[in-house]
């Protein structure tokens, strides 16, 4: 039997606000970026082979990234706990060669335990918590990598909302512009990744606190399939929520982190296969997409003119369903022999039993 918690309660009773839609944010008068290096931080793959040829080490890339978070945070407010103390203690007992991200410094979101750091839960009920005295599994895996963590990201509170702006910490602010939201609720991870202060860090998405921070803040995210990678929970079930569909992942500024990254974290159990080797696709891409929303929302003509002139710019052939095309397509979705590929509703690919349109 599991152990009911007041978080357990916290979680189960809100559930459903994991879908919430985003908070609009105020039109900027002008817009304000703030960066800690735009377009020169190098991804986690080739600051750890910098490591391990002895061109740099951990030490000083953990050194180099704590300035970075001194300066662009005040900026962003991405940072609920800073770790630097013991960060920098981390990354001076990283052994070189340990790993394909060994050394490379990272934050966990405020949802995780990461042995020594409180986790608030983005929520003022718990700002008090003391210390987490051990790794959740998810980041046992980090650690064993020989990632770095500098701290702990922001986080709606409990995690629940798309827009990051709990009152235990204050509003996250988007890198690119200030004086909008980077979406959640992984809004601090995808803020300090796209400011250039670490290549990647920890996110964990239910109903979309990966993807949703990932397009509005510039970055890449997946969210992962559930069961493929660790949880999150350090005592197995005692505190799974009862409706359970948040998986950990990360964002990042190159999909090849990604993909190291899920390669770490894998659980390894016999129920899935390892992630096997991953290379560039070199068939063509046939993508069609459908630029009415099923349910008949409005949709502003400036979208639906965007989104086609952006699909045609990644893919070779492009489809674009009109309204009758579209409903006649919902049955196999409802079947469930369509899988949707694309990043967001308005610019999906589908698979119809394995092949590709």
């Amino acid at each position: 039997m599991s152990h009911f918690t007041r978080r357990t309660a916290l979680l189960a009773g809100t559930a459903s606000l994991a879908l919430a839609a985003c908070t609009k944010a105020k039109a900027p008068g002008a817009v304000v970026a703030a960066s800690a290096a735009p377009a020169l931080l190098p991804d986690g793959i080739e600051i750890a082979r910098r490591i391990k040829a002895g061109e740099t080490s951990s030490a000083a890339e953990t050194n180099a990234a704590i300035a970075r978070a001194k300066s662009v945070n005040p900026k962003i407010n991405a940072i609920a706990t800073p770790l630097y103390e013991q960060a920098a203690t981390d990354a001076a007992a990283v052994l070189t060669g340990a790993g394909a991200l060994a050394g490379v410094p990272t934050f966990i979101k405020d949802l995780l335990d990461w042995k020594g750091a409180k986790t608030m839960w983005g929520s003022r009920a718990f700002a008090n918590a003391p210390p987490s005295p051990g790794d959740a599994p998810f980041a046992a895996a980090w650690r064993k990598a020989g990632l770095v963590a500098l701290g702990k990201s922001t986080t709606p509170e409990l995690g629940l909302i798309s827009s990051t702006e709990p009152l235990v910490t204050g509003a996250t602010k988007n890198p690119w512009d200030v004086t909008r939201i980077p979406g959640g609720s992984s809004g601090g991870a995808a803020a300090l990744v796209a400011a250039r202060v670490v290549p990647f860090a920890h996110a964990s998405d239910g109903g979309g606190s990966i993807r949703i921070p990932a397009s509005t803040c510039g970055v890449f995210g997946l969210k992962p399939s559930r069961g493929r990678l660790h949880s999150r929970e350090t005592h197995a079930e005692a505190e799974t929520p009862p409706v359970d569909i948040s998986v950990n992942g990360a964002v990042s500024i190159s999909v090849r982190d990604s993909i190291e990254l899920f390669r770490i974290s894998q659980t390894n159990n016999g129920q899935h296969p390892p992630l096997g080797e991953i290379a560039p696709l070199k068939r063509r891409l046939k993508i069609a997409y459908a630029p009415l929303p099923p349910a008949g929302s409005p949709v502003a003509q400036e979208t639906l003119d965007r989104t086609g002139r952006r699909t045609i710019l990644f893919v070779d052939e492009v489809h674009r369903f009109n309204k009758a095309q579209q409903d006649a397509f919902l049955p196999y979705v409802e079947q469930g022999t369509v899988t949707f590929i694309g990043a967001t509703t308005e610019n999906p690919s589908f698979e119809v039993n394995g092949a590709l349109l």
